[in-house]
């Protein structure tokens, strides 16, 4: 049974960034499970995916916000910030020894939860009034970036060899 499972309430709205946090939830399956194994090079390559595509689809998130001039930009791209290093703490500490599966997967879940449902809901919120008023984007990316999701997710399948 997977770590984490997808439900209406993660959604924001916007279905390129839906797309893209099935995928960040995927990753967190899949690191769940590696751990399971307990594979140091799986959960390696497993950790460099995560971090990967987490860094990949915050770069994107902060894209759209800065092409539709979201006001809460700088404290959402600081939540991002924030993760990445976070994260890279964890995995150090995973492969010293100085953290276990349960500290690491707990975090990430409450994190990405927490983060979907407040930060990204407001953005959903955002883009939404923005398309309801046909602002278009600086560079049209939201439009791009809706129709990209599905091709995103087949990339990631690959990259992670899933």
């Amino acid at each position: 049974m997977p770590y984490m499972i997808w439900d209406k309430s993660l959604s924001i709205g916007h279905d390129a960034i839906d797309a893209e946090h099935r995928i960040l939830l995927k990753c967190v399956n899949d690191l769940h499970d590696a751990m399971d194994e307990r594979s140091d090079a799986l959960i390696a390559n497993v950790f460099d995916t995560l971090a990967q595509y987490t860094v990949n689809h915050f770069g994107r998130e902060e894209e759209l916000m800065q092409n539709t001039d979201y006001p809460d930009a700088t404290h959402h791209a600081n939540e991002h910030t924030l993760l990445v290093d976070i994260l890279e703490e964890h995995r150090k500490k995973y492969f010293n020894g100085e953290e276990g599966k349960e500290e690491i997967l707990h975090f990430l879940k409450l994190w990405l939860v927490g983060h979907i449902k407040g930060c990204d809901l407001k953005l959903g919120e955002h883009l939404k009034i923005c398309q309801m008023t046909r602002e278009a984007p600086k560079e049209g990316l939201a439009m791009e970036e809706t129709a990209a999701g599905p091709k995103r997710h087949q990339e990631i399948e690959k990259i992670g060899g899933r």
